[in-house]
């Protein structure tokens, strides 16, 4: 039997797994029939140059991009990365040779076209890059999609932007009165929807057929790509909001800045008002909300992009009322700001005539995930990581294993919680304790096997629908197993095409006095208080791509595919 941990091998063999492409193997280099053109999409924003086709090569400059760049074509090679070749510009001394840019370092900051492209991408380029420049009459997607996801972006920023776009193309798909206050910053900084708004305000949309504005293309894959984008963040940004801040000031803090997303902080409001009882200073009713001891109301807000947010207040009486029956509707809603309570959040709510005060009588379920609330919840998991593992299912152990043991919490680039497993611990008694704590949770995943004493067996499903990974070219990696020898954690296989003919292999996965050992534990905020939540656990970084899983060692992949199926 060979061991192997994390061997150069084992990662060869991994390339060859059914989720890689057949010519991840091999060095490759695609040479364009005529030369693409890369183009920068932010000012101001360098790439570096590489004097030959290897992300550690050396670096002989950066392209600034006085003029496009031409290319001639792509370097693909697993362990020397994805670059493309140039013609080298004058300003770098590459000695009449080609130069390389790494694929990567441009996501986000310059993108490769076909010559032909070459007019409509530099038109969008410059518009997005400032919108009061004349909007083009056709679009490039490739660089709409490019600089939605610009890598160089605050998160702020990126999620106004796409914000913008959205709101952009669903302007022009469905052209109307756009009289809704929240928007005015958007018109202001996209000319053409101004004359879009004057248009549709002074003449009623008379004349637009044959006015210049007609003539610009928002085509159903362009607003499927922008608003599927949007919705994304914005649900991500719902999601994730209670956990933004870990006091009740901070989260409010949070909640007025999203004044800059239209419509943003409204949905935020109709979350927090789900399931909660709220005191309501000068109104008719004093509390809204189900449950109250005396006349309470029932709140319905609804979001009318463009014309306005709109709220519908009917009364509830409780026996022996003398109150009378009321309901007012289609009240609009100017403006929503949050401030700190003892139990959360309360909402100053106002509309044109008056101003509410909502104070809540208990935290919102919405927002207990956050706040004081999440240390609180986290404070509850037990010490004990085996009272863990005996009192809750697979995915709900993996994730209060996470929270209690792990570094983390909200990634507001991800809209995800993310908690990181290291076996490198100050006190060094916790290295063992953790690789004991994480063998116990891994054994309970549903996809294994325990045989014998507890410390060996196979896999029912890893990711596929048998226990043999197929890949490229025939190879295959099958006959799964594992066991746990003296504190290491290994998995055996056979590896079957090629130069190999089933002769069996296995590699160390985690071991007690590796400090280099991580999980990564990654879940949605909505998945906290499940019962049995959609929760993922990586060895090591998540595979979330190509490159990810071609770097991967059978370990990884096996570690990653559990509980994936439920």
């Amino acid at each position: 039997m060979k061991s192997v941990t994390y061997s150069v091998r084992a990662r060869c063999i991994s390339l060859c797994l059914v989720f890689l492409a057949a010519s991840a193997c091999n060095r490759g280099f695609e040479k364009y029939d005529s030369p693409k053109v890369m183009l920068s999409i932010r000012a101001g924003a360098p790439v570096e140059v590489l004097a030959e086709a290897d992300v550690a090569s050396a670096r002989i400059g950066q392209l600034n991009f006085a003029e496009p760049v031409d290319v001639t074509g792509l370097w693909t090679n697993e362990k020397k990365g994805a670059l493309y070749q140039i013609v080298c510009p004058a300003t770098i001394p590459c000695k009449n040779q080609p130069a390389f840019v790494p694929q990567p370092h441009t996501l986000g900051i310059a993108i490769v076209v076909p010559p032909e492209e070459k007019s409509k991408a530099i038109k969008t380029i410059e518009w997005l890059n400032d919108p009061r420049k004349e909007t083009p009459q056709q679009f490039h997607h490739g660089v709409v999609g490019q600089f939605m996801n610009a890598a160089q972006e605050k998160e702020a920023e990126k999620d106004r932007i796409v914000s913008d776009l959205a709101f952009f193309v669903s302007g022009f798909r469905n052209p109307t009165q756009m009289t809704d206050s929240r928007l005015q910053p958007l018109l202001q900084r996209y000319k053409s929807l101004g004359q879009l708004q004057k248009l549709f305000i002074e003449n009623q949309g008379v004349g637009f057929e044959t006015s210049p504005l007609a003539k610009i293309e928002i085509d159903s894959e362009l607003t499927s790509q922008v608003e599927k984008e949007w919705k994304a963040r914005e649900e991500a940004i719902i999601a994730g909001f209670p956990l933004r801040s870990e006091s009740w000031p901070g989260l409010a803090i949070e909640f007025n800045k999203m004044r800059a997303l239209p419509y943003l902080q409204e949905k935020l409001l109709i979350k927090s008002l789900e399931d909660t009882t709220y005191d309501v200073s000068d109104a008719e009713y004093p509390q809204i909300g189900k449950g109250a001891e005396t006349d309470y109301a029932i709140w319905e807000i609804n979001v009318r992009p463009w014309k306005g947010v709109f709220l519908n207040v009917k009364r509830v009486k409780k026996p022996g009322s003398t109150m009378p029956d009321k309901e007012e509707k289609d009240i609009e809603i100017r403006s929503v700001k949050a401030e700190a309570s003892p139990n959360g959040l309360a909402f100053r709510v106002s509309t044109a005539d008056r101003e509410y005060l909502l104070r809540p009588q208990k935290i919102a379920p919405y927002l207990a995930i956050g706040g004081p609330g999440l240390s609180s919840f986290i404070a509850g998991i037990p010490q004990n990581y085996k009272e863990i593992n005996s009192s809750h299912e697979f995915h709900r152990a993996i994730l209060l294993t996470a929270m209690k043991f792990g570094k983390g919490g909200f990634d507001s680039n991800t809209g995800s919680m993310r908690y990181d497993i290291s076996f490198k611990q100050a006190d060094p008694r916790y290295e063992e304790a953790y690789y004991w704590m994480m063998f116990d949770l891994i054994r309970n995943a549903p996809e294994v096997n325990v045989e014998g004493n507890g410390y060996n067996g196979t896999f029912k499903e890893i990711g596929v629908e048998s226990a043999m990974f197929s890949g490229a070219g025939g190879m295959q990696i099958g006959e799964l197993k594992w066991y746990q020898p003296a504190g290491e954690f290994k998995v055996q296989y056979k590896v079957y095409g090629g130069s190999e003919n089933g002769e069996p292999t296995e590699e160390t996965c985690f071991s007690k006095g590796r400090e280099e050992i991580q999980f990564a534990v990654i879940f949605a905020p909505s998945e906290i208080h499940k019962e049995k939540p959609a929760v993922r656990i990586y060895l090591g970084e998540p595979l979330t791509d190509p490159q990810a899983r071609s770097r991967a060692s059978v370990c990884q992949h096996v570690i990653g595919s559990l509980g994936t199926k439920k």
